[in-house]
């Protein structure tokens, strides 16, 4: 750097100034580059928290089909009971006719 005493007193504000400025632009990149690595560790943060969900979502598909298959299940089971229910009442008939029956006959 030229020296300051030989240069006009302008010509030395002018080059405080622009240190300034060199200054300022250092702490602009320094500080653009925090922002940046920043915006990256979120952005990371991001996609996990997206994997996370996407991961929540298979489960509770999953999980939906499985009681969507327990219903039907629950639902054949009903069903043979009824049956299992009706024969029972109809032996219970048939019984009951034979030994009315085997009354008579006595």
């Amino acid at each position: 750097m030229p020296n300051r005493k030989r240069l006009p007193s302008r010509w030395t504000h002018w080059l405080s100034h622009i240190g300034d400025i060199a200054s300022n632009a250092q702490t602009v990149h320094e500080r653009s580059g925090e922002s940046l690595t920043h915006s990256e560790q979120g952005r990371q943060s991001l996609a996990r928290l997206q994997s996370d969900v996407n991961q929540v979502e298979k489960a509770v598909q999953l999980m939906a089909q499985e009681e969507s298959e327990l219903v039907s299940a629950t639902a054949s089971i009903t069903e043979m009971t009824r049956q299992v229910r009706d024969i029972a009442d109809q032996t219970n008939l048939l019984a009951l006719n034979a030994a009315i029956e085997a009354a008579r006959a006595g």
